[in-house]
C-alpha cells in the first residue's frame, strides 16, 4: 500500500499537471491518463479506494471518459 507521504506527492503531480496545461483538450487529456494510473494503482491494491476517490476528485470530470468505461466494464 502507498504511504500518506505517495499520496500528497501523487497530489501535488496532479496539481502540477493541471497547473501547467493549456485548456479544455489538454485537460481531457490529462483526466484520461491519470484516471488510468489511478485505476492501475488501484486494481493491484496499491491505493485504497478512498485514495483513489479524493485523488480523482482533483481531476476534471470529463464525458466519456474511456478509462471508466473500462475499468468498470462497460
Amino acid at each position: 500500500m502507498v504511504s500518506n507521504i505517495q499520496i500528497s506527492e501523487l497530489k501535488s503531480k496532479i496539481e502540477k499537471h493541471l497547473s501547467a496545461s493549456n485548456g479544455e483538450k489538454d485537460y481531457r487529456e490529462i483526466a484520461i491518463c491519470w484516471e488510468g494510473y489511478l485505476a492501475a494503482l488501484l486494481d493491484v491494491d496499491l491505493i485504497s479506494i478512498s485514495d483513489h476517490e479524493n485523488l480523482s476528485d482533483l481531476l476534471p470530470k470529463i464525458d466519456n471518459n474511456p478509462v471508466v468505461q473500462i475499468f468498470t466494464g462497460v
